[in-house]
């Protein structure tokens, strides 16, 4: 039992690191999608029009970054329609 004690925190340390490192891939490669240098022009345009479609290709960020510039900006009901209902699942996730 002691010898468990003294490798916890080793242990502790090694999936903190881990789960960090995770972040911060995830991180880095949102901001190589796509959509993200469009953030400002997004927000920008769903302040000052009624309506806004966004077109672009499967994986560019549609979805998934969109929903998060809108709340970045201010925004607190925003609507995220899918055609599929696999697909509304995993995103709402």
């Amino acid at each position: 039992m002691e010898e468990y004690r003294s490798l916890l925190p080793w242990y502790e340390d090694f999936t903190q690191k881990r789960q960090i490192s995770k972040v911060r891939k995830l991180l880095a490669d949102k901001e190589l999608l796509p959509m993200a240098p469009h953030e400002e022009a997004i927000v920008d345009a769903v302040r000052n029009h009624q309506a806004v479609v966004i077109a672009g290709d499967t994986g560019c960020g549609k979805s998934t970054q969109v929903p998060q510039f809108l709340i970045k900006g201010g925004f607190k009901r925003i609507v995220c329609t899918q055609p599929r209902r696999i697909s509304a699942m995993s995103l709402c996730r």
